[in-house]
């Protein structure tokens, strides 16, 4: 008796299971575009393309102007210690609407 109940148990275990691994979607991780302008701005690109972020400078200028667009996508941010160490004087930007925390240290 108490061999059927373990057995009866292991299947509704198992069954359960089953069910479970059905329910629970897969996540979609899409890929997020990065890269370099020609100018010397590091960027990412949201997943869906539409907005792109600042990551860092490579250039040499200390006074930016930020880019409205970088492949299609308008530039609406600044990441966290985007310009970190470097001496940068003055940003101007028309798109920007956030900046990230360190941004400038």
């Amino acid at each position: 008796m108490k061999g059927k109940i373990k057995y009866l148990l292991g299947i509704m275990l198992s069954i359960m299971l089953v069910i479970a691994m059905q329910v629970i979607s897969p996540v979609n991780v899409k890929a997020v575009t990065m890269g370099t302008t020609d100018d010397g701005y590091e960027y990412e690109l949201s997943s869906d393309g539409t907005t792109a972020s600042i990551t860092g400078y490579s250039g040499s200028k200390t006074a930016l102007v930020i880019p409205e667009t970088i492949e299609g996508a308008t530039v609406t941010a600044i990441s966290g210690n985007a310009f970190e160490g470097d001496n940068i004087i003055s940003v101007e930007s028309n798109t920007v609407k956030s900046i990230g925390y360190g941004a400038f240290f």
